[in-house]
């Protein structure tokens, strides 16, 4: 667990306080940096609407070949989601992503997580359906392609219970299940405009 060992000594954390371990001032495009910082080369984001972030990975780790899956297609989790919104966002997302090694996969989550081999990817940073099974099916499915020693992350962590938004309840209820100790919530947040916001957050952990 090499990684986890790099984490706690970077930020000065103490495994053994209560979880989740706080990692102060830090945002979701410093983890991305992370990410590299600790050599990922192929990893995959779930949940990309106009690819906003998954550029951004791609951006502070050049040499990532990174999975970018989404349906793009309208559902009742946000009724304002009409399919000619996601038919733009799609268009969109191909637009900005199309200058970095990033491929888009047109398919539900767990139709797509079917095509990757268990262990094969670096990390997994989880921004989908945020409703409380998809979020759990999302964690059991795609924690399994993440390789021993890689990360499994996600998005949207202190929005519950708004906008249909499960995941700080799911989170923590998936890492009782699996015994997982010990896992880490960043505090900061910037949107694409580079703005620092207090939240949404985002939690992850290392796989051991």
């Amino acid at each position: 667990m090499e990684n986890l060992k790099y984490i706690v000594k970077k930020f000065n954390l103490d495994p053994k306080s209560q979880m989740p371990l706080i990692i102060k001032n830090y945002c979701r495009n410093d983890l991305a940096q992370l990410f590299c910082d600790l050599g990922f080369r192929i990893g995959a984001e779930i949940g990309v609407k106009k690819g906003y972030y998954s550029k951004i990975l791609c951006l502070y780790n050049p040499e990532l070949k990174l999975y970018s899956i989404d349906p793009w297609m309208e559902t009742d989790e946000y009724r304002d989601y009409t399919q000619d919104k996601m038919e733009r966002y799609y268009e969109e997302s191909k637009r900005r992503l199309e200058s970095v090694n990033c491929e888009l996969i047109r398919k539900k989550s767990l139709d797509a997580v079917k095509d990757f081999d268990d262990n094969s990817l670096d990390f997994v940073y989880i921004d989908g359906d945020h409703r409380y099974k998809s979020v759990i099916d999302d964690l059991t499915e795609w924690s399994r392609k993440v390789k021993p020693n890689g990360i499994i992350a996600g998005h949207d962590w202190g929005l519950y219970p708004a906008r249909n938004c499960d995941v700080e309840k799911a989170v923590p209820e998936f890492i009782k299940t699996h015994s997982i100790n010990p896992w880490f919530v960043i505090d900061g947040h910037r949107n694409e405009k580079g703005v620092n916001l207090t939240r949404p957050n985002s939690f992850f952990w290392v796989k051991e």
